[in-house]
């Protein structure tokens, strides 16, 4: 037919009322069948992945019972060499007056590049997902480090150096006011440090 030579799809006609199948010869090209290889739906089943098997027939099953004219799949699809490729498969079923379904057109793509594509995509976003989720691990544990050294370096020093002017101020009590002096002024160090670690902490607001 016109539509047979106008297309690079498999085109195949599907006579319900004694299972014979009719494909054009993008049969051959897409898949290295020849016509007559596979001419019945039982032979076009059996080329279907196991994996794929009962979801494809469950749906094109439920089509026919129910009435639904237009049916499409994707699935793998067994060639002549065992090889297996992604195809994109659809098909326009005709009812009878009294709705009983008596034939299938359709029209199979080879879709197997464009699903390795897909894949390749889809790794990528993955790959990209993982430096970005790692790149933050990196971040955060680079500012728990950072904020670990001030406190050991600043805060802890300060709160050392308090602890032994309130010392000196319990046991010499001629320099208790200039020890209360020095070590509220330590502490008012402190909180401002804790208060500047703090803010480091809480992420900018959007409304800034």
């Amino acid at each position: 037919s016109d539509l047979s030579k106008a297309t690079n799809d498999a085109i195949w006609d599907w006579n319900l009322e004694n299972d014979e199948v009719y494909w054009n010869n993008e049969i051959k090209v897409l898949f290295g069948y020849n016509a007559e290889d596979i001419v019945t739906g039982v032979k076009w089943k059996e080329l279907i992945h196991p994996n794929d098997f009962k979801r494809v027939t469950k749906k094109i099953v439920y089509h026919i019972k129910n009435g639904i004219q237009n049916w499409q799949d994707e699935y793998r699809f067994r060639c002549a060499d065992n090889m297996y490729k992604y195809v994109f498969n659809r098909g326009f079923i005709l009812f009878k007056n009294n709705n009983q379904p008596y034939r299938i057109i359709g029209a199979m793509q080879d879709v197997t590049e464009i699903n390795k594509l897909q894949q390749s995509l889809n790794n990528e976003r993955i790959k990209k997902q993982k430096e970005l989720t790692n790149a933050t691990i990196e971040g955060q544990e680079k500012e728990r480090t950072e904020i670990g050294r001030e406190l050991h370096d600043n805060i802890n020093q300060l709160l050392t150096a308090t602890k032994l002017y309130l010392d000196v101020g319990v046991t010499q009590p001629a320099m208790k006011d200039e020890m209360i002096k020095r070590s509220a002024e330590n502490l008012t160090l402190c909180m401002e440090e804790i208060r500047r670690l703090s803010s480091s902490l809480v992420p900018p607001s959007l409304d800034a």
